[in-house]
């Protein structure tokens, strides 16, 4: 069965570092990330008024990629709360994925630390913010909400 891969974590987590390197080693895997639609020439241009319509592209990407088979598909966004995986999980029920999360949260880094590795030059203040508002147990939200993910395909879900 083909797998989706949902790697979350902060920046500096090492959500890119992973994704890449499992793209690099498993054959007929594809990496997608929102962060990839913010490059321009060559380099990274963060612009808040766009999240939503690089969340759509990455997303698409992610449709297309099933579409077209792809044994494994790694997406690596924070996803800092469950709702944010949610069209994921539902791409993955329509084209008969199952579903893997990797959860990095912090990585056992500080917040300072993780301000001096993340790459995308992502500010404490935002850092900290993404921290307190964290799902850590997104799996027990999806129980409480009407649309919850509970495909028979999603890996380590009940029953």
């Amino acid at each position: 069965m083909n797998t989706l891969l949902l790697i979350r974590g902060l920046p500096g987590s090492g959500k890119t570092t992973l994704a890449r390197t499992l793209e690099g080693r498993i054959t007929g895997s594809v990496e997608v990330c929102a962060d990839d639609f913010f490059m321009e020439e060559g380099e990274y241009k963060f612009d808040p008024t766009r999240l939503e319509e690089v969340h759509r592209k990455c997303q698409q990407e992610v449709r297309v990629a099933m579409e077209e088979e792809h044994s494994y598909v790694i997406v690596h966004n924070t996803f800092s709360m469950r709702w944010e995986m949610q069209v994921y999980f539902n791409l993955a029920e329509k084209h008969d994925y199952q579903v893997q999360v990797v959860d990095l949260f912090n990585a056992g880094l500080s917040i300072n630390e993780l301000v001096e590795r993340n790459v995308h030059d992502v500010p404490h203040i935002a850092i900290k913010r993404m921290w307190d508002r964290w799902d850590h147990d997104w799996r027990l939200k999806a129980e409480k909400v009407e649309d919850k993910f509970t495909p028979g395909n999603w890996v380590g879900g009940k029953g």
